[in-house]
């Protein structure tokens, strides 16, 4: 599971984010309730849809508590 994680971090980190994404749906199906791997997942589907910016560097801002 920690392997398929991080490579659905590598592909994360390159804005590939359908790879991202199917790493991290990997990691869901062996364990439903790893909060890390649906953050991730929540952020590949919304950055999908409005990519951040060229600049990107990776950071969250965080906008609940």
């Amino acid at each position: 599971m920690v392997e398929v994680f991080h490579s659905g971090l590598t592909w994360f980190e390159k804005k590939d984010w359908t790879r991202a994404s199917k790493d991290f749906t990997s990691v869901l199906r062996l364990h439903p309730d790893d909060g890390p791997a649906k953050k991730y997942l929540q952020r590949c589907v919304d950055y999908k849809t409005k990519p951040p910016a060229d600049n990107w560097d990776g950071v969250f801002n965080l906008s609940e508590k």
